[in-house]
């Protein structure tokens, strides 16, 4: 058999493996939180920096200023999450 003989070792094996399971669940567990966390972050940056956008080319879109609406785009392009 595999399982030591005395109750100490098993005791201690029983207790290594628990920890070994807690550890990895628990691991587990920050990781998806961690991950859910940073998308909810990513997606608010997101939608301000449309809303900023949108704001920001309202009047070159009505007065027809087709470059300044080329120059925002391509500096709202710039912005690391955007691409």
């Amino acid at each position: 058999m595999l399982l030591p003989r005395r109750l100490s070792a098993q005791i201690a094996l029983l207790v290594s493996l628990l920890f070994m399971a807690t550890v990895f669940f628990y691991t587990w567990y920050t990781a998806a939180e961690q991950s859910e966390l940073s998308e909810r972050q990513q997606t608010g940056q997101i939608r301000a920096l449309s809303r900023s956008l949108a704001g920001a080319i309202a009047e070159p879109l009505v007065l027809g200023d087709y470059a300044a609406i080329e120059t925002l785009l391509l500096q709202t392009a710039e912005y690391p999450s955007v691409l």
